[in-house]
């Protein structure tokens, strides 16, 4: 696992160096999603529109495969025994988690990334804590550079 500063004033050169270390490869990362996107819009590497194109076609269904908001319900299981109201409080808390992911419509979103990932390789679902899914959520193809950089301000705005 990757050590994580405990305070502000390494938190921040901490974060700042692995910015940079991905910042390297930036360029490459963003010419290759644009040809992965070209590719599933026209269905030629050149960029010339074929004449059918079904990538849109069969990335939804395994999207659909992988993860489908419809069909979605958590469920809390225990790998050694535990009292009865454990198991109450397990049930209870998963009923609680997906009605928060269908009000919020993270489950919507997490479909979209499932479809994102399928498309460019990777997607990376942005939920800060005790945010909502909208303002606070998203969804970026970027890679780790941009949770990185986005997440400084809140990091200084939480211990001021």
């Amino acid at each position: 696992m990757l050590p994580i500063p405990d305070t502000e004033r390494a938190l921040i050169p901490w974060a700042n160096e692995i910015i940079e270390q991905c910042r390297v490869s930036v360029g490459v990362r963003a010419s290759y999603c644009r040809l992965l996107h070209a590719i599933a819009e026209t269905g030629r590497y050149d960029g010339t529109k074929a004449l059918i194109n079904m990538l849109h076609v069969h990335l939804d269904r395994m999207a659909a495969h992988i993860f489908s908001p419809v069909e979605l319900k958590f469920s809390i299981d225990f790998e050694n025994k535990y009292p009865a109201n454990y198991y109450e409080r397990a049930a209870v808390v998963a009923s609680s988690l997906t009605r928060d992911w269908e009000r919020n419509n993270t489950d919507m979103l997490f479909g979209r990334g499932v479809y994102d990932s399928l498309l460019y390789g990777a997607c990376i679902l942005k939920q800060w804590p005790g945010g909502r899914a909208g303002p606070d959520a998203g969804l970026s193809q970027e890679t780790g550079d941009a949770l990185a950089v986005r997440g400084l301000p809140r990091v200084r705005e939480r211990h001021q």
